[in-house]
């Protein structure tokens, strides 16, 4: 059995903090592996559809032909399972699943 690395990307990461927590931002553009079908997703919170959620957004890149890249925008730290150590430590994590999903908008 021959196992490959999954290739995957996380580039243009942007970090602002407000004055508020209402006011704190990040952004990211996110590449998934080649070969998988399902879209990116938050890796703490399933539940939460990126493609509909305002506040915790993982959308495909409208200029990308490839249909791999996605634009990762979070408006609210807290909801989108965003863990802030300090202001130059946070940590987010997302999945790619390799399938579509078949249940509506649910990742899985």
């Amino acid at each position: 059995m021959q196992v490959f690395g999954q290739d995957y990307e996380v580039a243009d990461i942007s970090c602002m903090f407000g004055e508020s927590a209402m006011e704190d931002q990040l952004n990211a553009k996110l590449r998934k592996p080649e070969g998988f079908q399902g879209a990116p997703i938050f890796a703490d919170d399933r539940k939460l559809d990126p493609a509909t959620s305002q506040d915790c957004q993982i959308r495909p890149d409208p200029t990308d032909p490839t249909g791999h890249m996605y634009d990762l925008l979070v408006r609210d730290l807290s909801k989108c399972g965003v863990v802030v150590r300090n202001v130059s430590n946070m940590h987010l994590s997302t999945m790619h699943p390799p399938f579509r999903s078949t249940l509506g908008s649910a990742p899985f």
